[in-house]
């Protein structure tokens, strides 16, 4: 370790093995004690980030940038240090009284983070942050990709998995569960499970990945007669929908995919049906979809809660 805060060279065990005894307040406790420290040393900090052996990074305020770790929690921000030269590029996040490069707090050294786990711990929030904002919003986002395609940094109690492959978090989707407000501005809540966002990491796609979360998400709700997918939809996402992969069975009974719409300023205000595409339960339990590609009318299905 450089200095105080200096990056962490040791081996594991990473960020998210580690769950503080004190817990979320804790960790908001430490994280604003020391960058209280940093914006009292203003430009005397001797603490250094290193880049490579070669290039290193000077950890003071003007490099850091304080990030909502949650939508609706404006507060508590996690820092992360931002390259000097390139503002939009960010190096590491002060996580367990350290900085860690961006790679490895997706890192995990426990061998029962293997597949599609969903999100349960503080630390699990970290990483789902770090997938979203940080990889997705910033480091592999192309500035020819369509500017609608943007993740907020989700809520406190957001349904969500992460993709967990050799010990690293390569990918999450997340589900706007049946019931949720659909927004603050009104009543309105879902009446069906929503798949919200979903990512893969660029090195880690054309592999299968995004199938196995879209199926995984057809069986963690495989009671349900219909499911919703939020648009815009990427060409990729099109793709799997029309994948063999999911159309390997009949359609005799199951309900449909509903596609939710945006409706600016006012939130999603209607959902439409996308796919008619059964969700169907074989004698084994195993949840399959099938049928072809075919866009439909809009159809109300979301009413005030009650």
């Amino acid at each position: 370790m450089e200095g105080a805060g200096g990056r962490r060279r040791s081996g594991p065990p990473y960020p998210v093995d580690v769950s503080a005894q004190e817990g979320a307040s804790g960790f908001w406790v430490a994280t604003n004690a020391y960058y209280s420290k940093l914006v009292q040393q203003r430009e005397s900090s001797t603490e250094i980030f290193s880049i490579s052996d070669e290039e290193k990074v000077k950890i003071e305020e003007s490099n850091i940038s304080r990030l909502p770790l949650y939508q609706e929690d404006s507060e508590h921000r996690i820092l992360v240090l931002v390259n000097p030269k390139d503002k939009a590029k960010v190096l590491a996040a002060y996580v367990k009284n350290s900085w860690w490069g961006t790679e490895d707090i997706l890192k995990t050294s426990d061998p029962s983070r293997e597949g599609v786990i969903q999100v349960d711990s503080f630390e699990e929030r970290v990483v789902l942050f770090v997938l979203n904002c940080l990889i997705f919003g910033t480091l592999e986002r192309s500035p020819s990709e369509d500017g609608s395609t943007f993740f907020v940094p989700h809520s406190a109690e957001e349904y969500a998995k992460i993709f967990w492959q050799a010990g690293q978090a390569v990918g999450f989707y997340t589900v706007k569960r049946k019931g949720n407000l659909c927004d603050d501005c009104s009543s309105l809540c879902y009446l069906l499970p929503v798949l919200d966002t979903i990512f893969v990491r660029k090195k880690c796609r054309k592999r299968g990945l995004g199938m196995r979360m879209l199926w995984d998400f057809c069986q963690s709700f495989s009671d349900e007669s219909v499911l919703g997918i939020s648009c815009p939809l990427s060409a990729a996402m099109y793709q799997g929908f029309n994948h063999s992969y999911f159309a390997q069975t009949d359609t005799t009974d199951g309900g449909p995919f509903w596609i939710k719409m945006a409706a600016a300023p006012f939130g999603f205000l209607g959902l439409w049906l996308l796919l008619p595409w059964p969700l169907r339960r074989s004698a084994k339990g195993r949840g399959s979809l099938a049928g072809p590609f075919v866009p439909a009318k809009t159809c109300d299905r979301m009413l005030p809660r009650k």
